[in-house]
């Protein structure tokens, strides 16, 4: 099995660069208010955990706290998955079945990071704050703890809220170099949406913009991931360039529907 201290070593570099992220761009005015509230939920104390067996029970037990003070299960928790942790339960395989990079586990109010994904920590970074979002809008609709599982309509539109968010924070953190390839492609889209071009924009490889936001990757898989995230960005910021804000809703839905069903099914 994996150590602790090679669990929180990990853990220390995907939050070094959560840090790094929230301060560039807490200055990006677009994101700030909605990037505070998010952050605001572990400005108080929030664990890392690891999943152990205490006799015949399946539990967790927390190997890192980001403050002294007391914890609570209504503080933030993460549990930072290694592919070792399947051998100690059903549960663990369970919650692996659903997780790429990070998910947002309602029942357990827990986000779960993969420890050993083909990605920089930086971009581990990036899907732990997304994770904030789903976890944040739990907290609001009073779902946290709780065995709801929301409709596919009910993902579908919240998704799309955190890939609105997420579109605008890649802005913020890309730099120069980032935001014009973003617009060359967010405006070659345009053109194709309005007719103005036949041919939709080769999609493939673009995904390297995102180097500029997350460093460099090897990974095939990662790197058709990442294709996948620069087109999808560059699609929220067309829809909100064009179209009104309802009809840009829908647009993004029926664009991330087949992609995002695709992926609830599978798991």
């Amino acid at each position: 099995m994996i150590s602790d201290q090679e669990r929180v070593e990990v853990w220390n570099s995907i939050n070094e660069e959560v840090e790094s992220i929230v301060v560039k761009a807490l200055s990006y005015g677009l994101i700030r208010d909605v990037l505070a509230e998010r952050m605001n939920q572990i400005s108080n104390i929030f664990a890392v955990f690891k999943p152990l067996m205490r006799g015949s029970q399946f539990t967790f037990d927390t190997i890192w706290r980001s403050s002294q003070k007391k914890f609570s299960m209504q503080d933030v928790k993460v549990f930072l998955w290694f592919p070792e942790d399947d051998q100690l339960h059903m549960n663990v395989v369970e919650i692996r079945k659903l997780l790429r990079y990070g998910l947002y586990h309602g029942g357990l109010d827990t986000i779960v990071l993969n420890g050993k994904s083909d990605e920089t920590a930086r971009f581990m970074a990036f899907c732990f704050i997304h994770e904030l979002g789903h976890a944040l809008i739990a907290k609001k609709e009073g779902r946290r703890l709780t065995p709801y599982i929301p409709t596919p309509e009910e993902s579908l539109a919240e998704e799309v809220e955190m890939k609105t968010f997420d579109y605008k924070l890649l802005l913020a953190i890309g730099g120069p170099e980032y935001i014009a390839e973003s617009e060359k492609m967010t405006d070659a889209l345009i053109r194709y949406r309005t007719c103005k071009e036949k041919t939709l924009p080769l999609l493939e490889g673009k995904g390297l913009a995102l180097d500029y936001c997350f460093g460099p990757v090897k990974s095939d898989r990662a790197k058709k991931e990442r294709d996948f995230l620069f087109w999808f960005s560059c699609e929220c910021a067309a829809a909100d360039q064009t179209l009104s804000p309802e009809l840009a809703q829908k647009e993004k839905y029926k664009l991330l529907a087949p992609f995002h069903h695709a992926t609830r099914e599978k798991a």
